[in-house]
């Protein structure tokens, strides 16, 4: 607990250090929407003269998708690799996919899912309501301060809350969907993010948040966890046993037939 205060205090401190320069600068109007904007809208580069990037953070957001999404598809250049993390060697779909040399990932899918459990597990360490400790937090985007109810909620943070306030949230999403979709489309064939699997277009799902229109996983992928899921709900847990004794002593349940 006491590490997880002291990262985020670390990380605040930063954010307010970066951003007390850019807060007093002029506006500053973007190259890509022609949009005069606070210079707090601009991320740092010291190579330009005021020492700010050319374009706003939500532009920057979209290029990064269309860029991303238009760039040739990677494709691996080994059929195994070595996880960094537990040094087995293993074939190269249980690895994610990157532009890297090999096109893999460093740590393969289970090392992944490992650390991304082992995070998880501590922020639920956490109380659930931490975020009511917080009177004023800093938005991300906008850099202003607002109450907690501003924000809303999320289980992956430290502090409960999102990073982004409702209404820059809301500027992205909008501005996501006016300048994306017309500019992008799906390919014949796409990548599962989840068994690295490069498969035709028709084998995925339509996504509506997604840009190419296409949800990540394959529609085999996304039936075998739905059958784990449904599955995991089936099974009873350690505290229904001791629920369904009480709700039969009170007659709740109807009794079971006597044998003859």
């Amino acid at each position: 607990m006491r590490g997880f205060v002291a990262t985020a205090a670390r990380e605040q401190m930063a954010q307010e250090t970066s951003e007390q320069g850019s807060l007093h600068r002029k506006p500053k109007k973007c190259t890509s929407c022609n949009v005069e904007k606070p210079a707090s809208e601009f991320d740092r580069q010291w190579k330009s003269r005021d020492g700010l990037q050319y374009f706003c953070r939500p532009c920057k957001v979209i290029e990064a998708k269309a860029l991303g999404l238009k760039a040739p598809l990677i494709i691996p250049t080994v059929a195994e690799a070595r996880c960094t993390r537990c040094k087995l060697l293993k074939p190269a779909a249980k690895f994610y996919r990157m532009s890297r040399a090999n096109g893999l990932r460093p740590w393969c899918k289970a090392c992944v899912g490992e650390y991304t459990k082992q995070w998880l597990e501590k922020i639920r360490m956490l109380p659930p309501d931490r975020s009511a400790d917080i009177e004023i937090k800093r938005c991300g985007r906008c850099h202003t301060k607002k109450r907690p109810e501003e924000f809303a909620r999320s289980n992956s943070t430290l502090d409960g809350l999102r990073n982004y306030c409702h209404q820059c949230s809301r500027e992205l999403t909008i501005l996501s969907r006016q300048r994306v979709p017309a500019i992008l489309q799906p390919r014949d064939t796409e990548v599962c993010t989840k068994c690295g699997k490069e498969v035709p277009s028709s084998k995925f799902s339509a996504g509506k948040g997604s840009p190419t229109g296409l949800q990540s996983w394959c529609k085999d992928c996304r039936s075998q966890s739905n059958l784990r899921r449904r599955k995991s709900t089936m099974q009873p847990s350690s505290h229904s046993a001791p629920l369904q004794t009480e709700k039969a002593s009170h007659g709740l349940l109807p009794k079971p037939e006597d044998e003859e």
